[in-house]
């Protein structure tokens, strides 16, 4: 007031729109929105009325890559919300205050189970990132698999783990290295995503709070006892190691470049007459355009990245759980969840 003296107040909105003016093109993508979640949600029915029709049984073991004439499977693969341990029906209340051992849940349509020192990064970071999705995909894939020539997958619709440059050239990759003939990645819209990895994960979690865990081995005998297709997956069991966590990211991004505009497409296709070409697709309906995302001079051998060991704990969380989460475990289970770290002092 100082510098312009008394002036009439101007609103905020001068020069814009007015929020009740009538657009024709805010109409028509109100109509997307609304139809869209649901046109994406039946072409997952689709995809899995398909894969429950055409399939048949599953030859045993591990079946190799384009070995049997199966060409309508479907995968679907997502997070769970991670779990801590140690778990009681009647949870004590100091227990509430401190930081148990996380628990990470990864489902493929088999739900598998990582504890937090068997992460690629140290005390459980990492777990989510496009390495480990990799990783654990690529085991699934490679172990329980059809040895279908064409598969359908859908994951969830988020960025940092299934929506990125490496897991887009992941699949370019396993198509180039025929692996698979052609493979089609789908995503629900944002807030529509519940598949039947989601009533894996309920009826496990759902058995979970009804029942005391203090052990990974307890929450995968939980997970296999909540449901019959429920088959959990340990990443560690008896010394040995079920898959290996491998660095897809550098492996992924000195061969295959980024995809502009990623966010915006929801359906992705792979095909082996096309090497190192996505076609890409906003929505179900929308018209098909081809990006090649393959690197001038890339060389694909079917060679796989290096293997990346657990980070394990660091000793400032081991000794947090040996101290302050130890005595909420049963004294049978202290040795096994909350361990007592090397060159620590009694006190």
């Amino acid at each position: 007031m100082n510098k312009n003296g008394v002036v009439p107040r101007i609103h905020g909105n001068v020069g814009k729109k007015p929020k009740h003016a009538f657009d024709f093109e805010d109409v028509q993508r109100a109509l997307r929105l609304k139809y869209c979640p649901q046109n994406e949600r039946d072409v997952y029915k689709a995809c899995i009325m398909q894969e429950i029709s055409a399939i048949g049984v599953r030859p045993s073991g591990i079946v190799p890559p384009l070995s049997t004439d199966f060409k309508h499977v479907h995968y679907t693969f997502d997070f769970s919300q991670s779990v801590n341990l140690p778990h009681h029906s009647r949870q004590m209340g100091p227990i509430y205050f401190i930081t148990p051992r996380k628990t990470h849940i990864f489902g493929f349509r088999i739900d598998g189970t990582s504890d937090e020192s068997q992460t690629m990064g140290e005390d459980g970071k990492d777990c989510h990132g496009a390495n480990a999705v990799i990783s654990m995909v690529d085991y699934a894939l490679s172990t329980k698999g059809f040895g279908e020539q064409e598969c359908g997958i859908h994951a969830d619709n988020c960025g940092g783990q299934n929506k990125n440059m490496y897991v887009l050239a992941y699949f370019a990759w396993r198509v180039i290295c025929g692996l698979h003939k052609s493979i089609a990645y789908m995503m629900q819209i944002p807030g529509h995503t519940r598949c039947l990895v989601d009533a894996g994960f309920s009826h496990g979690k759902r058995l979970f709070r009804r029942s005391e865990c203090e052990t990974i081995f307890q929450l995968r005998d939980i997970f296999e006892k909540s449901a019959v297709n429920n088959k959990a997956v340990l990443y560690e069991e008896n010394g040995n190691q079920t898959w290996e966590w491998r660095n897809w990211k550098a492996f992924l991004s000195a061969r295959f470049q980024a995809l502009k505009g990623i966010q915006k497409f929801h359906h992705f296709r792979f095909e082996a007459t096309s090497p190192g070409k996505v076609f890409v697709k906003e929505n179900h309906d929308s018209i098909e355009t081809s990006v090649s995302i393959l690197k001038v001079g890339a060389v694909i051998d079917g060679s796989k990245p290096d293997p990346i060991p657990a980070a394990g704990l660091s000793q400032e969380r081991a000794k947090y759980l040996y101290r302050v989460v130890q005595p909420f475990v049963r004294p049978q289970y202290q040795d096994s969840l909350c361990p007592r770290p090397n060159n620590i002092s009694e006190e």
